[in-house]
């Protein structure tokens, strides 16, 4: 009888853990399930707007427009890759990224890069915790002019909200 008695608190000692392991995996998944498209859409704002040679910041923060130097018609043997225009100057197309209702859309095309993109910062840790936030801020690193980038997404999963918050800075290395 103690034999068995022992057995059954052993079982239900793994059966805890288990549990307890499977919980804890969940989350994760849940966590990177938030992570990953948002980290993804900030990477391709980031690497986007670094080659730009003019950015404007508009709708409070919401919309940026750039427009990219323009590229030579014929490809480098060596690389081949077509090369920038020299002296640089813009291709003439205004391009944009505008966070609006929920959603990362860029243009021309209306690609959604990025869904559930919250409004306002719901990170209690957060120094603007329930506010607006800009996703689009302009600032300079030294004399160079850059763009910092702020998403917030939201995703719910198993009955609770996860965000995901990705920030990030970049320099903007053709702007005159």
């Amino acid at each position: 009888m103690a034999t068995l008695i022992a057995v059954v608190m052993a079982v239900a000692g793994a059966f805890a853990v288990m549990l307890g392991g499977l919980k804890s995996f969940q989350r994760t998944q849940a966590e990177v399930a938030v992570a990953q498209p948002n980290s993804q859409a900030i990477r391709r704002v980031v690497d986007t707007l670094r080659g730009a040679m003019s950015v404007t910041i508009s709708n409070s923060g919401r919309t940026i427009s750039y427009t990219l130097p323009a590229r030579s018609a014929t490809v480098d043997p060596v690389t081949g890759e077509q090369e920038l225009v020299f002296p640089l100057t813009s291709d003439g197309v205004t391009r944009s990224f505008t966070v609006t209702n929920g959603q990362l859309v860029s243009q021309p095309g209306n690609r959604v890069l990025l869904r559930d993109v919250s409004a306002i910062d719901p990170l209690p840790d957060s120094s603007q915790f329930n506010q607006a936030y800009a996703p689009f801020q302009s600032t300079t690193i030294g004399s160079r002019r850059a763009i910092t980038v702020t998403f917030i997404a939201a995703q719910p999963v198993a009955g609770e909200t996860k965000f995901a918050r990705m920030k990030s800075t970049v320099l903007i290395q053709n702007s005159r």
